[in-house]
């Protein structure tokens, strides 16, 4: 291990890999992307077979079942869409922005509902706990598993912040905790989630690495415009085989996407 690779401390933050943006109801293969969201599965499994990580992290939505984001809400708060609004509840559809009184909002599926299999992480993803077997190497790792998006009335992409910036998670002052620096980011969707948080972490002072292989996206568009972005904002964007290497400080920066 190399010197520069003490002075450092990595969290591998896994994003959202939950049925429902796999196999349910906010399916990527349903989305402009035509996306496989399983497709991170086998790429996160790898990282944590072979690299040992300080801390691994988990996220999950966890909605409850009246929430802001839910197409099928949007009878519940036609009282709230702003004067201005081009959308209102009688002509609203799927993915539509509508503005309420305090915030723009985009209209997905009901997803990712609260102690529902929807929300679940995928079942082939996996969860270091303590049924990992002892020869593991991220066995006795330090893991954090977080819900977000809990608020009812505001959305949550990011792992660190609601989308507003209102409330802000427990992850950051966890990760502190453990005298985190260097965060790897993979999971679902490079585009809303895992684009908000790694926009956040950077914000927070983290060294942040968007694993672009370990990502799947909603609209291949936006993807590539969210990862513009993110490095416009001292992301680094990363493929997932040079991930052990750029730990070890024996990868030259010049190669992370090569």
């Amino acid at each position: 291990m190399s010197k520069h690779s003490k002075t450092r401390v990595n969290s591998l933050l896994i994003v959202d890999v939950q049925n429902d943006f796999i196999t349910g109801t906010l399916s990527l293969r349903n989305c402009p992307s035509k996306h496989c969201g399983e497709d991170v599965i086998p790429t996160i499994n790898h990282l944590l077979a072979t690299i040992k990580f300080d801390v691994i992290v988990y996220t999950q939505d966890w909605h409850p079942r009246t929430h802001i984001s839910f197409y099928e809400c949007i009878n519940l708060r036609k009282h709230l869409i702003a004067d201005g609004s081009k959308i209102d509840a009688s002509n609203a559809k799927l993915y539509d922005y509508i503005k309420f009184a305090d915030v723009e909002q985009i209209l997905w599926p009901a997803h990712c509902i609260q102690n529902t299999t929807g929300a679940e992480l995928h079942k082939d993803l996996h969860i270091i706990d303590n049924k990992t077997p002892s020869n593991h190497i991220n066995k006795n790792t330090p893991v954090i598993r977080l819900h977000k998006g809990t608020d009812p009335d505001i959305d949550s992409y990011s792992a660190f912040w609601d989308n507003q910036k209102i409330s802000k998670t427990t992850l950051d002052s966890q990760l502190k905790k453990l005298n985190v620096t260097d965060i790897y980011i993979a999971g679902i969707a490079t585009d809303v989630c895992v684009y908000s948080t790694a926009l956040h972490a950077a914000e927070l002072n983290y060294c942040t690495y968007v694993i672009e292989d370990a990502c799947r996206g909603v609209d291949e568009n936006a993807i590539t415009e969210k990862l513009k972005d993110l490095e416009e904002h001292n992301c680094q964007i990363i493929k997932s085989n040079k991930v052990k290497a750029v730990i070890e400080g024996t990868q030259d920066q010049r190669e992370y996407k090569q």
